[in-house]
């Protein structure tokens, strides 16, 4: 596979860094609801020394089976369009 780089400007390394406190990230729960076969999406920072994964089922927080935190959502959210994520994903 090529490796295709990106990056990220300060500014929006300062705004993820801001949604991250301010979603209380690190006191999340480990994981939400979880089904075999279904889509998942983990969501792991590093940060301050701390690592912490938490996932869900979904990919973008809509099914209505999802209980996942808004919070988290808007979190996701913003990483994946700061970062430009739909490049990298493919859905199909």
């Amino acid at each position: 596979m090529p490796v295709l780089p990106s990056a990220i400007g300060p500014d929006q390394l300062q705004q993820v860094v801001t949604a991250i406190e301010a979603s209380h990230f690190f006191a999340l729960p480990i994981s939400g609801q979880i089904a075999m076969g279904a889509p998942t999406a983990t969501t792991t920072i590093t940060m301050n020394g701390q690592n912490k994964s938490v996932s869900h089922i979904g990919f973008d927080c809509t099914l209505e089976y999802n209980s996942t935190s808004p919070t988290l959502c808007d979190l996701e959210n913003l990483i994946d369009e700061v970062t430009g994520a739909k490049q990298w994903a493919n859905r199909e």
